[in-house]
């Protein structure tokens, strides 16, 4: 599931590391899909309420204006401190 895919393990991993699900609005005529490389796209809401699933296997979706991107990244205030450190620990 998601672009790029994400496995049940890998989910449940990212997961207990931080990651969490953010709805971001698409203010901007340019396509935003895929964000970043801690950043997976699992749906698009659009403005009329339909939705599209993102799916590796699927055609690459697109959004518009209005559209809401369902994601699953890396909390911002983690992002932000890996920065602020140099890079992650580990």
């Amino acid at each position: 599931m998601g672009i790029p895919p994400l496995t049940f393990v890998s989910f449940r991993e990212r997961y207990k590391e931080g990651w969490r699900f953010f709805a971001l609005e698409q203010l901007e005529s340019e396509a935003a899909v895929p964000r970043a490389n801690n950043s997976v796209l699992l749906m698009i809401i659009r403005g009329n309420g339909s939705v599209q699933f993102a799916s590796a296997e699927g055609v690459q979706p697109t959004s518009g204006v209005g559209d809401r991107l369902l994601v699953f990244e890396e909390a911002p205030t983690r992002r932000a401190g890996e920065a602020a450190s140099g890079g992650a620990a580990g």
